[in-house]
């Protein structure tokens, strides 16, 4: 009897157990699948985030690189690039191995030169503006004698001859320009920027002040008395700024290597033929080399701004064509993952509103966190760059609302086709 009672027991209690714990099992794999699922979506939603965000904070920096090239290309130099033409020169010391003799060569060119058909002023200079720089220490007489040299203000110098400011479209603020009276045995003068004159002399005039500079070999030089103020420019660089300038009178600092510059009255740079036949009449061993316009000196002073903005732009499109596709498959994969669900409730009378609103709330949501998560990456990192450059500017409203407006276009144009074929299923096709 024993044996009889443990054997129906356990024909009764061993198969209830075995489907208890295939019913257990059963769920637990519902339960892993849904959190699969779930889990599968949440990295979906998360590479949609990201990629969205990506993708503004590109977009809004490309717009401020190329707002920021625009106001480049538009910012007030001091000085007039167009119809300029110029080019390098350099007299051989062994035709004319004194200064005299090199300066006279330099007289006797720049009068053939403005003689020229087209020419309309001429002038020499030792570094083109946005070309380069030379600086140097300088003092003012009565002025902190012991000054050490590292402790002293530093300038821009730029020897130039009579016509350069006029040629270049300088405005005289105070004194005068360089002319024929300053020569090698006259007394040593010298034209400052406005810059100068007000850093260190405003609110006095500093017409008939004496200043010496002290290059870096530590020798100070002559006394020189300033007799002219020239409105300031940028010479160093856009990025740079304004930067305190000097110009000497060439004749009375003379040197073998200078450039010219030309303004021209038909905006052209075939003058230069013209120029290259009047300087080979004076001398054939003197070349004329690197003959450019001006406006292609200041442009290629801006070469890294202007790489650095196609490379961003170029990203920039890309990213909003990825984006543009991502967001496609996402919504895409979205439907497909919901049809039956779409069709029941469709079949219980949902309307299609309703439908595209519970198929695409949650993608909106997600579309919009990336696009307010980039607005605001975006936004601090061109905020930064403006602490860099005074013409690079914080991102402005107008700039982020168009940035927004257009990935709102994408978005839409994204999710057309997806969401337009999910609120087209037929609910009797799927519920068979």
């Amino acid at each position: 009897m024993s044996v009889v009672f443990f054997v129906v027991l356990a024909a009764v209690v061993v198969p209830a157990r075995l489907n208890l714990s295939e019913s257990a099992l059963t769920e637990e794999l519902k339960q892993n699948a849904r959190g699969t699922i779930n889990t599968h979506r949440l990295v979906r939603r998360l590479v949609l985030i990201a990629e969205l965000s990506l993708s503004v904070i590109l977009c809004l920096n490309s717009a401020g690189l190329v707002a920021h090239f625009v106001r480049l290309n538009t910012a007030e130099l001091g000085f007039k690039k167009q119809d300029i033409v110029t080019a390098d020169l350099r007299i051989p010391l062994t035709s004319y191995p004194t200064e005299e003799l090199g300066m006279a060569f330099f007289e006797r060119f720049l009068e053939t030169v403005r003689s020229l058909p087209g020419v309309q002023s001429a002038g020499l200079v030792s570094i083109l503006p946005m070309g380069g720089d030379f600086q140097a220490a300088f003092e003012i007489e009565g002025r902190d004698p012991g000054l050490r040299l590292q402790d002293k203000a530093l300038a821009s110098l730029r020897w130039v001859s009579p016509g350069f400011h006029e040629t270049l479209g300088f405005r005289l603020m105070a004194g005068r320009l360089f002319g024929g009276e300053d020569r090698a045995t006259t007394m040593k003068v010298a034209i400052i920027d406005e810059m100068t004159s007000r850093v260190f002399w405003s609110p006095r005039s500093p017409i008939g002040e004496r200043i010496r500079y002290t290059p870096f070999d530590g020798k100070p030089g002559a006394w020189i008395t300033i007799v002219g103020i020239v409105n300031s420019s940028r010479q160093l660089g856009f990025d740079r700024g304004v930067h305190p300038t000097i110009y000497i009178p060439l004749v009375q600092n003379p040197d073998n290597k200078m450039k010219l510059v030309v303004r021209t009255a038909d905006a052209s740079i075939n003058v230069a033929a013209s120029i290259s036949r009047a300087l080979s009449g004076l001398d054939k061993d003197v070349p004329l080399a690197n003959v450019r316009s001006l406006e292609d000196v200041v442009m290629d002073s801006i070469w890294r701004q202007k790489l650095a903005s196609a490379v961003l732009t170029t990203f920039a499109f890309v990213a909003l064509a990825l984006t543009a596709i991502g967001l496609y498959g996402v919504i895409s994969f979205e439907v497909s993952m919901n049809v039956r669900d779409i069709a029941v409730r469709m079949a219980l009378g949902a309307s299609r509103l309703n439908v595209l609103g519970s198929v695409g709330g949650s993608i909106v949501k997600d579309c919009w966190s990336g696009m307010l998560i980039g607005t605001f990456g975006g936004w601090g990192i061109v905020r930064a760059w403006s602490s860099f450059s005074e013409l690079m500017e914080p991102m402005t409203a107008p700039v982020v609302c168009l940035v927004l407006l257009l990935f709102g276009c994408i978005i839409l144009l994204a999710a057309y086709v997806p969401l337009r074929n999910a609120i087209r299923i037929e609910p009797s096709s799927l519920l068979r």
